[in-house]
Order: structure tokens, then C-alpha cells, then sequence
């Protein structure tokens, strides 16, 4: 008899473990309204209140709804209704523990199925060409404001300053490299930061990504600290080393001052880089570009203001610059994580509901005991929030480094490789060696036009690789970036050898120059034209962080490349040696991206 009677409550309250979800008539009003649930936006009070409601109102089985296919991660009833009915109270226990762990994996997939971006299937992973456009196009224009605005810097420096303006420029030559050596030297943060978000916005872990941006933020802090430090008590020495035999005194001085003024700045600025990724990484590139533009209007402006200072005038414009787009793009980052949080909260009171809702099916099904073992217990309360600077823990710093080291390991080594080029010039006197300076100005401004793929790769490939690879996303992605990979490489390679051509009596006055400048186009346009498709290979396997390969290629690309620069006998034979190296490169890349697109 009490076993019936107990069959006959599990029979009674089994409308209840049947989870309908009200967000359906939300649909049903967006499609009727014109709008697409895809472009949807539900607010995340909204989708609080949808999910609580859904949580805790029962319905009749005979409701029909309209036949709009929804994942099957969303219904909780067919985890519950799918258990078999308990004929014993210690097997409804046994049951009832088992369902827990189901809606405690399932409460995740809720929350994704909820929201507008669950609805969509395998296609919202390939990126659309315009957004891949938008992208690259904001990333080259990031690229490209650096060497446009030292020229400003330079030019005014050199039309205000009189007879001192020789000297002055002649200061900023080693000034600005040790400073930007020094910053760019700092990049592996923003890699990481790419490599990061992109593999947490994967797979929605919300308190994940606050947790590594936190983290981040507080190790770009401290590093910028640390390189204000370096720069304020160092560069006198390390000035006169880079100077050599030009280091006079009075350019000394005035190297300096631009350093050391710079050089407060430096915190903000490699918070910047990290607060730059960051928004590249959350496609929010409209940030990115007014940064730029903010960015440039003040240190033109600050360049004229100031010009009677000389270099330190410049170095003030260019410290102010810096620091105020680091924090307008900081105030982004901020606003973005405010986002997440409201998610992990969402979540989380989605997995508190799931489990009140569940305790109410106990207490109905099974004894007092067994229902006082899963509701005995207080609420805990909703997990903590993670401020804006934190710094890492043991096992989060040890994962910042296994993915900050190959990527630093890698940065170094092309840089090693690029410079190698400069050393080997020396050799075979100046008329070559201010030929190599002319066309590496060249490369790297048509180099970033090809970056840009570089870090188109990191940003999309993730989302068909985390949290469950998907073959079929991955080719459709890298096939689009592959095209445009493919179609920049012909316009900067073909670009960059008129241009070369056509502008080297422009670019140099000397008979000899002009005559090597022209003889090297070719082989230019070799080294541009292989560039997008050298950095759309690395991005893809730093995307998928196979790292080993990264070091491997860099490695016996280093061996080989060192090799063919002590032993070439012309100025060509060390150009040409750069072709080999982009060669090596991507070969030994491009080898990982067919077992990727495999896998």
C-alpha cells in the first residue's frame, strides 16, 4: 500500500518534471516582429527572469507548442523523465543523486541555449568576410599609426629647433628604439591575452576569462613598472652603447630626457597592449579605431603645443598620447567584464534553481531522509567577484607562462632573424647598408598588411576548435582566411616591387642606391608577397597551441638562417637568405595546419 501510495505522488507530480521553457513565445513574438533570433538581444535581467520562471511554473503535458526545434541540452525533463521510477526508497535516492549531476552538467547548456548566440548552429562559427575585413582593416590601421606618428614627431622636431634640430633628431635615433624595443618586447602579453579570451569565449567560461584578464592586467602593471624603472636608471648606459662613436654628449642629454619622460608611461602603455588585444579579441574594433584616432589627434596637437621643448615636448605629446588611449581602451575592458559577471550570475542562479526544482521532485517522491540529504544544506552564496587588477596564483601563473614563453620565444627569434639582416649588410659597405635600412622600412609597412591575417587566425579559429573541434567549421574558416591571405599577398608583393621601382630616385639621390634599390625589387616583392601566408600559418597553429611546432619551425629556422648570413658572399645573397627563411617557415607551418584541418 505505500508503495503505491508513492507511485501514485511520482505519477501526480511528473508534469512538473517536464521543464517548458516560456522563452518559445519570446521567439515566436521576434520572428512575427521581423527579427531574426540570431540578431535578437534579451537583456541579462530578462533572461534571469525567463529562466526562473521557466524554472518553477508548471505545465499541463497536453500544451502544445509551436514546432520550433530547440537543443536538447535545454530540456532538463528528458534527463529527469528519462530515469526509470524508483520501486525502493534507496533507489529513488540513488536517482534522485544521479539527476543532480546531470542538471549540475546541463545547468551550462541552458544558459547557452537561452541566450541569443545558443539558437545558432555550426555557421555562427565562421566568420562572414566582412567581419574578417573589419578586422584585418582595423589591425593595420593600429599598425601603421606607429611609424606615421614618429615622422610627425621627427618633422616637427626638425622645423622648430633650429640649429639643434641636427642633434635633437639625431637623439631620437636611439631614444626611440631602445623605448620601442623595450615595449614591443612586452607583446607576448598581448598574444596571450588573444590566445586567452578567444579559447574562453569558446567555451563560455565566463570566470575564467575575468580571472586571466584580472591576472593580466596586474603582470602588464607590474612589467611597465618595471621597464619605467629600467629606463629611468639605465639609459644613460644603455644609450651610449646603442649611440657608439656618435654618442656626444649633448645628444646624450637630449636622448635621455626623451627616454625618461617616456618612459613614465610606460605602465600605461603595456596595459594598453593588453587592453588593445583585449578588444581585438572581442571584436570590438570600433574601440580600437577610435583609440587610434584619439591617440593621434593628441600627440599632433601636444607636438605643436609643446615644439619650443624640442624632443622632450615630443616625449611629453607622445606619454599623454599613449596613456590616455591605454585608458579609454581600459574603460572598454572594465564595461566588458561587468558583462561576463552578469552571466557567471545568471548561471549561477540557473544551477540554484535547477537544484531547488529538483528538491521539490524529492521531497515529493522520496523519504524525508533522502530529501534532507540534498536540501539539508544552507544556499551558498553566489561566487565572488574578481576585481579589475589581481594577481595570479601559482597554477594561473604557470599557465600564463606555458603559453607567454613560445610565444615570447618566437617573437624573439624573428626579431633575432630580422636584425640578423642589418648585421650581415654591414659587411659589404654603406652604399648596402642604407639600401638594407630603406628596404626594411619597406617590409615592415607592407608587412602589416599581413599580420593582420596572423591575428585574424587567432581570433576565429578557436571557436571550431574549443570546446569540441569541429572539422567542418575550421576548413570553412580557414578557407576564407586562406582567400584573403592569398589575394593581399599578390597586391603588397606586386605594390611593393612598382613601388620600389618606381619611387627609388624618391627614396635616394645617390647614383649606386638607386641603382641596388631597383636591382633588389624582385626579390622584395618575394619576401612581401610570402608574408600573409608565413602569419596566417603561425596564427593558425598559435590559435590551436601547438607550441611545439612553433618552437621546432623557429628553431631550424634559426639554425638555417644564421647559417646562410655568415656564408653569403653579395648583398643579394643576404636577401635572398630572407626568402629561405620565409620558406622554412611556412613549410614547417603549413605541414601542422593539415593535421589540424585533419583532426
Amino acid at each position: 500500500e505505500g508503495q503505491r501510495r508513492l507511485d501514485n505522488e511520482h505519477q501526480n507530480h511528473r508534469h512538473f518534471t517536464t521543464m517548458r521553457i516560456p522563452f518559445v513565445c519570446l521567439c515566436i513574438l521576434q520572428v512575427a516582429s521581423g527579427f531574426s533570433t540570431s540578431s535578437s538581444v534579451i537583456r541579462p535581467r530578462e533572461r534571469r527572469n525567463v529562466a526562473l520562471f521557466a524554472a518553477n511554473t508548471p505545465l499541463n503535458e497536453n500544451n502544445n507548442y509551436p514546432p520550433i526545434q530547440l537543443s536538447t541540452k535545454t530540456s532538463l525533463a528528458s534527463t529527469i523523465a528519462s530515469s526509470e521510477e524508483s520501486t525502493t526508497v534507496s533507489d529513488n535516492k540513488n536517482n534522485v543523486q544521479r539527476l543532480g549531476r546531470h542538471l549540475r552538467s546541463n545547468a551550462r547548456a541552458v544558459v547557452h541555449d537561452l541566450s541569443p548566440q545558443g539558437s545558432v548552429g555550426t555557421g555562427n562559427k565562421v566568420p562572414t568576410y566582412a567581419r574578417l575585413m573589419t578586422l584585418a582593416s582595423t589591425t593595420v590601421l593600429i599598425w601603421l599609426s606607429e611609424p606615421l606618428l614618429s615622422l610627425v614627431d621627427t618633422t616637427v622636431v626638425g622645423y622648430t629647433q633650429g640649429a639643434s634640430s641636427i642633434v635633437q633628431l639625431a637623439s631620437l635615433g636611439p631614444a626611440t628604439t631602445m623605448m620601442d624595443t623595450l615595449l614591443y618586447m612586452t607583446y607576448f602579453l598581448s598574444l596571450g591575452t588573444t590566445n586567452l579570451l578567444t579559447k574562453g569565449m569558446a567555451e563560455r567560461d565566463w570566470r575564467g576569462l575575468q580571472k586571466s584578464t584580472s591576472n593580466i592586467l596586474a603582470l602588464a602593471g607590474a612589467i611597465g613598472v618595471g621597464v619605467m624603472a629600467l629606463v629611468w636608471f639605465a639609459s644613460p648606459t644603455l644609450l651610449r652603447m646603442m649611440a657608439g662613436a656618435s654618442a656626444t654628449p649633448q645628444l646624450l642629454e637630449y636622448a635621455v630626457q626623451y627616454s625618461r619622460v617616456r618612459a613614465l608611461a610606460a605602465p600605461f602603455a603595456v596595459m594598453g597592449l593588453v587592453a588593445q588585444s583585449f578588444n581585438l579579441a572581442t571584436l570590438n574594433t570600433k574601440r580600437c579605431a577610435w583609440a587610434v584616432v584619439l591617440a593621434s589627434a593628441m600627440n599632433i596637437c601636444g607636438d605643436l603645443a609643446l615644439s619650443r621643448f624640442g624632443v622632450v615636448g615630443v616625449a611629453i605629446a607622445t606619454a599623454v598620447a599613449s596613456s590616455t588611449a591605454s585608458i579609454f581602451l581600459l574603460a572598454s575592458v572594465k564595461s566588458k567584464l561587468r558583462g561576463w559577471r552578469q552571466k557567471e550570475l545568471d548561471e549561477w542562479e540557473i544551477q540554484q534553481s535547477a537544484k531547488d526544482k529538483l528538491a521539490d521532485i524529492t521531497r515529493a517522491s522520496t523519504s524525508m531522509a533522502a530529501s534532507n540529504d540534498i536540501d539539508g544544506s544552507p544556499q551558498p552564496p553566489p561566487p565572488s567577484q574578481i576585481p579589475f587588477f589581481s594577481w595570479p596564483d601559482r597554477k594561473s601563473l604557470w599557465q600564463l607562462a606555458t603559453i607567454s614563453g613560445p610565444l615570447g620565444f618566437s617573437m624573439t627569434s624573428k626579431m633575432g632573424c630580422y636584425a640578423a639582416l642589418s648585421v650581415a649588410a654591414t659587411r659589404f659597405g654603406v652604399v648596402p647598408l642604407a639600401v638594407n635600412n630603406i628596404m626594411m622600412r619597406l617590409f615592415y609597412f607592407f608587412a602589416a598588411f599581413g599580420d593582420s591575417m596572423g591575428l585574424a587566425a587567432q581570433e576565429f579559429l578557436p571557436a571550431s576548435v574549443y570546446p569540441k573541434p569541429d572539422a567542418k567549421s575550421y576548413r570553412a574558416t580557414a578557407r576564407r582566411l586562406l582567400a584573403i591571405s592569398v589575394t593581399v599577398s599578390l597586391v603588397v608583393g606586386q605594390g611593393s616591387a612598382l613601388f620600389l621601382q618606381g619611387a627609388a630616385r624618391a627614396l635616394a639621390r645617390d647614383g649606386a642606391m638607386i641603382e641596388l634599390l631597383q636591382r633588389q625589387a624582385p626579390i622584395l616583392a618575394s619576401v612581401v608577397f610570402l608574408h600573409p601566408l608565413v602569419v596566417l600559418a603561425e596564427g593558425t597553429i598559435i590559435a590551436t597551441r601547438d607550441f611545439r611546432n612553433l618552437i621546432a619551425t623557429y628553431l631550424g629556422a634559426i639554425g638555417i638562417h644564421g647559417f646562410l648570413m655568415t656564408t653569403a658572399p653579395t648583398f643579394e645573397a643576404v636577401w635572398k637568405a630572407f626568402v629561405v627563411l620565409q620558406l622554412i617557415r611556412l613549410s614547417g607551418f603549413r605541414i601542422w595546419r593539415r593535421r589540424a584541418a585533419q583532426a
